[in-house]
């Protein structure tokens, strides 16, 4: 029989008990209870006869009413805390509830937990508590299954996670709106919680450059840049308090060095300096502001305080540091006594960077790095908590985006990773390819912050735009396959393994991201001893800008990869799963067939992103 394929499990596989069970020629399931023709025109004798067969299946699975489906899954928080309660609102549809029950299973990597049966409801709250292992990731499934033949009609899968601190594993957003008619803050948070969205940007919040929090009387004042947007302090409070309630943390955008030229006629001193017609002038931006030497004691001083004034009325979780990408290190000077002495710009950095993170311990410290500078100084000796590249001009490729991840990690000591790399919202595929690579690269993307707004561009006002459900939908799997193994794609005890001719397939691998070819990332975790193999596929594609449009995916069904070698060797006595952003959230075991030295494994599909975990036995 030749199996259709179903979105419910988002596989071409055939799974037990499940209504995609019907050949391939009568339909396929869209997962929402509608089934339609995939292969085309076909005779209706051929049609006649399947119907025949299947007349009494049909009758009892499907019994002429509405087929039940898991509508939703709304989590009640972006991450849970070791000991607090994880609440799940599930919402079913369909008719003849009664005909059905519900089982939940919550996963760690490939094993059952927890697992739980529940009358079922239009609409069920179902509660747990938080396992006891953090930092990790776990899987929830939801099976509805007909009580008379325990056929599942209807699965749907998400992911949660638990930290200790979202600092662990932040995944940043942004907000921009803080006007008192704004989208509801809990609408807003409510959002970014399914997306698990657990830490926020609060882009151009501040009343002035320097002069960080608003010194007049009444709660509403205009934005520094422009004078445009309204923003009232009682808004900022209200969302930062509703981001709380959903464990989401709210971090102040400063920029480091940047004055008003008010601030610099009081003190010039301050500033840093260039040589330019024959007379010392400032270093300006935009010819705007004013642009100090960060680590000045004078004006450090006076912006730390702000920052700390910032944390204190307003309620700010951290301060995340801006910069503009120069002057560069001894391009400008700084004045020392009555001389004009050269600057190292990234040395003033590093030294804002801790007396600021020591003035507001134990709130966190983001410092944007413009273009991965001053990369390797500021992510090897400062003290700032992640690392937030906004890649530029020396960040084209894929290639030198997944180069750029691996150096930050190692400069760092593996300190997070967050990209600010901005892609035009309608280059979907585009979006998707970078953020496989980054995602299973064990970095972060900021790109969700506002209600249902997508970032492409620097100005985070002017550059987020709505998206569709489909493209929401499957944004939302990607997040859910990040975090669901999250503690093996962003494992600090990996080591990358070089295929060296020892994987090969009908299809082109490569050991990094290049056209026309599987990029095929193979790491172990040393801790817990599994091997993953990380597959992005880029065989449809010309270039390797990632920033430009992409086309879709050649999408691969039932291929096999063979494991030869020393890497063969070391895979004896391990089992094999498979699972995937682009629909296969729960891992599923695959064979593995042992010819000699040769292990073989079959793998269901690759569009975008899958992945291979083989896990020791022993585990």
């Amino acid at each position: 029989m030749e199996y259709g394929f179903c979105r419910i499990h988002n596989s071409t596989y055939p799974c037990h008990n499940c209504i995609y069970r019907f050949p391939k020629v009568l339909h396929t399931c869209s997962g929402r209870g509608r089934f339609k023709n995939v292969r085309g025109g076909f005779f209706v004798s051929k049609i006649v006869v399947l119907l025949l067969f299947y007349s009494v299946f049909i009758i009892e699975v499907l019994g002429g009413a509405v087929m039940p489906e898991i509508e939703s899954i709304q989590f009640d928080k972006s991450f849970y805390h070791p000991g607090e309660s994880v609440t799940l609102q599930v919402k079913v549809k369909g008719e003849d509830l009664e005909k059905f029950s519900m089982t939940v299973e919550v996963m760690d990597l490939e094993k059952v937990i927890l697992e739980k049966a529940y009358p079922l409801s239009s609409s069920l709250t179902i509660k747990f508590p938080a396992p006891s292992k953090y930092p990790s990731g776990y899987g929830i499934d939801l099976y509805l299954r007909n009580k008379k033949s325990k056929n599942i009609v209807s699965r749907n899968s998400r992911s949660f996670d638990v930290l200790e601190h979202w600092i662990e594993m932040p995944r940043y957003g942004f907000l921009t709106d803080f006007s008192p008619g704004r989208i509801s803050p809990e609408m807003t948070m409510e959002f970014l919680t399914q997306y698990h969205i657990n830490s926020l940007q609060y882009y151009d919040w501040m009343y002035n450059y320097g002069k960080l929090v608003y010194p007049g009387k009444g709660d509403q004042y205009t934005d520094a840049w422009s004078r445009t947007h309204l923003i009232s302090k009682n808004m900022l409070r209200r969302l930062i308090e509703a981001g709380h309630k959903k464990n989401i943390y709210s971090l102040a955008y400063v920029p480091i060095y940047a004055a008003t030229k008010e601030i610099y006629k009081k003190h010039p001193d301050w500033a840093l300096y260039q040589f330019v017609n024959e007379t010392w002038k400032p270093v300006e931006f935009e010819n705007k502001l004013i642009i100090m030497a960060p680590d000045n004691k004078g004006w450090s001083s006076f912006l730390i305080d702000e920052c700390k004034k910032a944390i204190k009325e307003i309620g700010f979780d951290g301060i995340h540091l801006d910069q503009y990408g120069y002057p560069k290190d001894n391009v400008s000077t700084k004045i020392v006594g009555k001389e004009y002495k050269p600057y190292t710009t990234s040395k003033g950095f590093v030294r804002f960077i801790d007396k600021l993170k020591s003035s507001i311990s134990p709130q966190v410290v983001f410092f944007n790095c413009v273009d991965n500078w001053p990369g390797k100084i500021v992510q090897s000796e400062s003290e700032e908590d992640v690392v937030y590249i906004e890649p530029w001009e020396s960040c084209n490729t894929y290639n030198d985006m997944y180069n750029m991840i691996m150096k930050a990690k190692k400069y760092s000591n593996n300190k997070p990773i967050i990209l600010a790399a901005y892609i035009k919202h309608f280059f979907e595929n585009s979006i998707f390819y970078s953020n496989a690579l980054i995602l299973s690269s064990g970095a972060h993307r900021l790109e969700l912050g506002e209600y249902d707004l997508l970032l492409d561009g620097p100005y985070f006002p002017g550059d987020a735009y709505p998206m569709d459900d489909n493209f929401m939908g499957k944004m939302l799997a990607y997040y859910d396959f990040s975090v669901r193994y999250e503690q093996l794609f962003y494992s600090n005890t990996f080591k990358i393994i070089d295929l060296q001719n020892q994987i090969s397939s009908k299809f082109p691998l490569s050991n990094y991201p290049e056209p026309k070819k599987i990029w095929l990332n193979v790491r172990k975790d040393t801790k817990s001893r599994i091997t993953m193999f990380n597959l992005v596929n880029f065989l449809n594609i010309n270039y390797s800008f990632w920033r430009n449009w992409q086309p879709e995916p050649e999408k691969v069904n039932d291929f096999t990869l063979e494991i030869s070698g020393q890497l063969a060797k070391s895979l004896k006595g391990y089992s094999f799963y498979f699972a995937s952003a682009d629909g296969n959230l729960r891992m599923i075991p695959i064979s593995a067939i042992h010819n000699g030295e040769i292990i073989t494994l079959k793998l269901p599909f690759l569009e975008y992103w899958s992945t291979i975990f083989a896990i020791p036995k022993s585990n």
